[in-house]
C-alpha cells in the first residue's frame, strides 16, 4: 500500500508503467508539448510536464521521450 502525506516536506519520483497508463504510451514523439533538453549528454532526449492522477492523488508527471533508447528497443525487439 501507498501512503501519500500531502503536508509533507519531502518529494518523490517514480515511474508508471505504460501498460497500466496506454494514454501516455499513446502520445507521439512528435508532440508539441515536448521540449528538447540541451545538454550533450541528454541529446535525443525530450520532455514535458503534465499532470496525472495515479494512486487517486493528482501528480505531476515528466513524460520523456529517449530517441537512442527508443531506437535501441525496437532493434533489440526485431
Amino acid at each position: 500500500m501507498i501512503r501519500y502525506n500531502k503536508e509533507s516536506v519531502y518529494h518523490f519520483v517514480g515511474s508508471v508503467k505504460l501498460t497500466d497508463h496506454k494514454d501516455l504510451a499513446l502520445i507521439s514523439s512528435n508532440d508539441k508539448r515536448f521540449t528538447p533538453f540541451y545538454n550533450p549528454r541528454l541529446e535525443e532526449v525530450k520532455a514535458f510536464r503534465t499532470n496525472k492522477q495515479i494512486y487517486g492523488k493528482d501528480l505531476t508527471l515528466v513524460v520523456t521521450f529517449n530517441n537512442n533508447l527508443f531506437n535501441m528497443e525496437r532493434y533489440l525487439s526485431s
